[in-house]
């Protein structure tokens, strides 16, 4: 960055110049214009000499798993919503989950809505105070290994995103030490990372294909960019909408979200065709 006094002036202007010289008119001008590029050809002079092009900042990858509460304007649509947050690498969450706790789909998309509420508060026998409060829609998500260390940074100057918060305490109901017999769980975390293609059928468009994996729990995948060794400098939008528009094939992987049926349960999903797993990439 390069630090201008907008007060300073250049030694030579071309009205001055102008006024200087009483040649001819050609000749003016080109001795004008050699005096201005003289006059500011060292305002652009790089802090460090030598030094050309300074390279961007790498992206790092996050050490640890990070969650947080998206507000959404209220005019922003689920599907585009959704595509923020995973294009980031994030996937959707829930508040209370867990191995030892009953499988439920994670999309809500029923939820995602402008609400209002009213509160109050105040002294005993004093008149409350009534607070009328209006509640943006929200995802809750978590990072992926897909997802850049500066992810809420990005995610600030995203279109639609009004705010981030993290997740604070939750009173979630007590966590039994062994799932109820004949329900379906989550999987444990020795479990998870298992990378699926899913087939999906001609009619399905990009943002249903997303939903539907995001609501089982399954997260985008790249496996090519999750095994590049060190902190890789080639970070890019992580949605699949361009290869998906070629092949309706959605690269994804397990996570502890998904249930511990989760093979049986895609497979049987409406517009999916196919799925094939374990797989992994040729990487160059």
């Amino acid at each position: 960055m390069h630090n201008h006094d907008s007060k300073q002036q250049p030694f030579v202007t071309p009205l001055r110049c102008f006024r200087i010289l009483h040649k001819p008119v050609f000749i003016s001008v080109i001795f004008c214009s050699l005096l201005l590029i003289l006059a500011t050809c060292g305002q652009n002079v790089p802090n460090q000499p030598g030094v050309a092009n300074v390279a961007p900042p790498m992206t790092k990858r996050l050490t640890t798993q990070e969650d947080g509460v998206i507000s959404f304007n209220a005019f922003t649509s689920y599907a585009t919503a959704l595509r923020t947050v995973t294009n980031l690498g994030l996937q959707l969450a829930l508040f209370c989950s867990g191995p030892t706790m009953p499988w439920q789909p994670i999309g809500a998309k029923d939820d995602f809505k402008v609400t209002h509420g009213v509160s109050t508060s105040g002294k005993i026998g004093e008149t409350p105070t009534v607070t009328y409060e209006t509640n943006l829609p929200t995802m809750v998500v978590m990072t992926t290994p897909l997802t850049p260390a500066d992810w809420q940074n990005r995610l600030r100057a995203s279109s639609g995103v009004a705010k981030i918060e993290h997740l604070h305490a939750i009173n979630c109901p007590a966590i039994p030490s062994k799932l109820p017999s004949g329900l379906v769980g989550s999987l444990p975390q020795r479990q998870v990372g298992t990378y699926v293609h899913i087939h999906f059928a001609p009619g399905v468009n990009y943002d249903d294909a997303l939903y539907t994996i995001q609501n089982n729990g399954f997260r985008l995948a790249n496996y090519c960019y999750e095994h590049e060794p060190g902190q890789p400098a080639d970070w890019s939008p992580m949605s699949q909408d361009q290869p998906f528009a070629r092949t309706h094939t959605l690269v994804v992987a397990t996570t502890i979200l998904s249930p511990t049926d989760w093979a049986k349960r895609i497979a049987r999903t409406k517009g999916i065709t196919s799925l094939q797993y374990p797989f992994s990439s040729t990487c160059s």
